[in-house]
């Protein structure tokens, strides 16, 4: 009568070799994106290297090598945040100086509602920018200066 490996066959009673495919630290690093990658790419090199005991002792070939395609989308979206860190900056500083050039004009239209709707001030509301409310700290410190 044959006997199926165990999945302690399979890998052995090398505390060492049970250890390398780090499965106890998962929930350490499933928190933190460097450490995950590190924690993929190394339980993809042991899924690899261990494949056909695993497949031995009844591990299913679509699930090893999901495991591999994992770890490899998880290692190639890595790079691409990565160089896209590069344009960050760039980005950045167009987005920066495209608001500020609609704020200049915001700030324009602002102006000429005051001569437009000199007499109107209500109507020149509607096409003010909004004022910065002032602390109460600002009042009193006004306030105790004009007395």
């Amino acid at each position: 009568m044959e006997t199926t490996p165990t999945r302690a066959e399979a890998i052995g009673d090398d505390p060492a070799r049970k250890r390398s495919f780090q499965l106890h630290n998962y929930w350490k690093v499933a928190k933190s994106q460097p450490e995950l990658i590190q924690f993929m790419n190394t339980l993809a090199a042991q899924v690899q290297a261990n494949k056909s005991a695993l497949i031995a002792v009844g591990a299913s070939e679509g699930f090893l090598d999901s495991i591999v395609i994992n770890a490899e989308h998880l290692a190639e979206a890595d790079a691409i945040q990565e160089q896209s860190k590069g344009g960050r900056m760039q980005a950045t500083q167009a987005r920066v100086l495209a608001l500020n050039a609609l704020y200049e004009r915001a700030r324009k239209l602002s102006r000429a509602a005051d001569l437009v709707f000199g007499d109107a001030p209500a109507a020149a509301r509607f096409y003010k920018l909004p004022q910065r409310a002032p602390e109460v700290e600002d009042l009193e410190e006004e306030l105790a200066t004009d007395s």
